[in-house]
Parts: C-alpha cells; sequence; structure tokens
C-alpha cells in the first residue's frame, strides 16, 4: 500500500494529515541535532589532537622537527624543562598558580605575564620571551610542540657550537651546552643543578627504553622498611650522577677532572650514531651542528 502524503486529501483526514507532517518534521529535526552533535563531536576531536601529548610518538615528531639534536638528549631535556606538556609557562622569579588546562587560557596568561613586564618561558622546550623574536616567533606559534622544539634545538644547537670550541670531549661539551640552555652561561647550570637533572631524565629515559611506564601507587600500609630501602636506593642514584655532574662540570671550565668509572645500568650513547641524526651533513657540518646523545655513562 502506498504511503499517503499530505496531497492525499482522500485517503486521509485533515487532522491525520496534520499529524503526518508533525512527524515528519520531528524527524527532520532530530536528524539535524544528530549532525550538529556529530560535527561538534569532530571538532572538539581535531583541537585534542592538536595538543594531544607529545609523549606519543615524541622521537617521530623530534626527528621531524629538531633533526640536528639526538632524541635521547631532546627528551631529556623537554621532560625536564616542561614535563612534555606544550602549554606549559614558566616564569622567572615567579610561578602560576596553575598550569593552563587549555590553548585559550595560556594565551591569556602570556598576554598578562607580557602587561606585567615579567620574563617568561613557553612550550616543551620553555623556550624563553627574550628569544622570540630572534627565532621568529610568538608565545602563540610556540605553544605548537613542532615549532616550539624547532625553537628550543636552535639554541641548544648555538650552545653547544660555542661549548665545542674549548678543548674539552663532546660529553663535557654537551652538559656545558645545557648550562647555557638553562642560564646562557656554561657554569650556573651546573651549580642549580639543572645539568645533573637532565641527566637523570636522560638515564631514566635509557632504562626504560624511552617509553613511560605505568605508575605504581604504594599500598597505605606498605612495610616502613622497604620505603626507606626505596628512598635509600634512589639518593644513592641521584648522590651518583651530581659527582658524575660536578666532574663533567669542573672538566667544562678548566679541563681537568675526569669521571670516575662507575657502574651503570643504561645503555650507552654508542647506540645513537650521529650519521643516523645529521644525515647527509658534512663531517665538519656535524661536528659543529649537530647535537649529541647525552650519554649517561
Amino acid at each position: 500500500m502506498k504511503r499517503a502524503g499530505c496531497a492525499g486529501w482522500r485517503q486521509l483526514s485533515r487532522f491525520a494529515c496534520l499529524l503526518s507532517c508533525i512527524a515528519a518534521s520531528l524527524t527532520s529535526l532530530t536528524s539535524l541535532t544528530s549532525l550538529t552533535a556529530l560535527a561538534t563531536s569532530i571538532a572538539n576531536d581535531a583541537t585534542a589532537q592538536t595538543h594531544a601529548d607529545p609523549r606519543n610518538g615524541f622521537a617521530q615528531l623530534a626527528h621531524s622537527c629538531a633533526p640536528n639534536v639526538d632524541v635521547v638528549t631532546l627528551a631529556a631535556l623537554v621532560r625536564t624543562e616542561s614535563g612534555f606538556n606544550p602549554l606549559a609557562i614558566g616564569v622567572v622569579g615567579a610561578h602560576l598558580a596553575r598550569q593552563p588546562a587549555s590553548l585559550a587560557q595560556a594565551l591569556a596568561t602570556v598576554q598578562a605575564l607580557e602587561a606585567r613586564g615579567y620574563s617568561y618561558s613557553v612550550g616543551l622546550s620553555q623556550v624563553n620571551n627574550r628569544n622570540f623574536a630572534k627565532y621568529g616567533e610568538t608565545a602563540a606559534t610556540l605553544f605548537e610542540p613542532c615549532r616550539n622544539l624547532r625553537a628550543g634545538a636552535a639554541i641548544l644547537t648555538d650552545c653547544f657550537a660555542r661549548s665545542s670550541r674549548a678543548p674539552v670531549d663532546q660529553q663535557t661539551a654537551l652538559r656545558a651546552a645545557l648550562s647555557c640552555y638553562y642560564s646562557g652561561n656554561f657554569t650556573t647550570g651546573f651549580r642549580a643543578g639543572y645539568v645533573g637533572k637532565v641527566v637523570m631524565s636522560a638515564r631514566i629515559n635509557a632504562m626504560r627504553g624511552g617509553v613511560e611506564p605505568i605508575p605504581v601507587v604504594s599500598d597505605a600500609h606498605a612495610p616502613p622498611l622497604a620505603r626507606r630501602d626505596q628512598a635509600k636506593a634512589l639518593g644513592a642514584r641521584v648522590d651518583e650522577t651530581l659527582n658524575e655532574v660536578r666532574s663533567h662540570g669542573a672538566s667544562a671550565t678548566h679541563d681537568t677532572a675526569r669521571v670516575s668509572n662507575i657502574k651503570r645500568s643504561a645503555p650507552s650513547c654508542s647506540a645513537h650514531p650521529l650519521v643516523t641524526v645529521c644525515r647527509g651533513l658534512s663531517a665538519a657540518q656535524i661536528r659543529a651542528l649537530c647535537v649529541r646523545c647525552l650519554d649517561t655513562h
């Protein structure tokens, strides 16, 4: 039987026809609402993907956006600077009550910092506002992960090129470059403990194979002795790293100290030859432009 439309006055009464038309209109409205909801969902997904957790595929992002810096070194620096938060904002001489939860909030915060004359740093590698113009960026563009890594890598590369002119080994020069990245000179980063933090971060990344593990939550009734043993072991690891960093710090300025032979479990940077980091460059360009793997050995 054919379905009657509004023109089928012979089969349907005026009232039945009106009900039929209303039902059809409601169906169309429901479909339109569903399409609107779907479009909103897609837009939200796209926004979320723009600022997705950079730890997911960080190596690929680093190779694409900062190919002249070894990914081990860059990951250690980013972990120390921002904890892989692309919207992170650091304020010199102060701190935010909390970190931004959205790009709009980050931009509003930056605008307020600018108005009050604060020195601040943004993004994955915490590029300072005094470097924005030098690298052709703004706070807004540096909240984009790739551009932030590119600028941060350029700053570190410049520091490494300068520290490599001293008659020291490459790992000592790299640690001095990290101090330069942090403070603009080759010594403050050692005294402030920054270089030690980056070295420890590199060691953690190496032992984990660059993969973030699932966090372990301690039981409320865990034996106190076990917790003390864990704290003691962690303290020993920190002391070991700080001793190594102090040795390298002295070598960076006097070229006299050498790192003691300490047993370590992290893989060596021998697994990261420079040819894989800076493909297509001459040996001279590699020495001048390519930031080495941060060896924790």
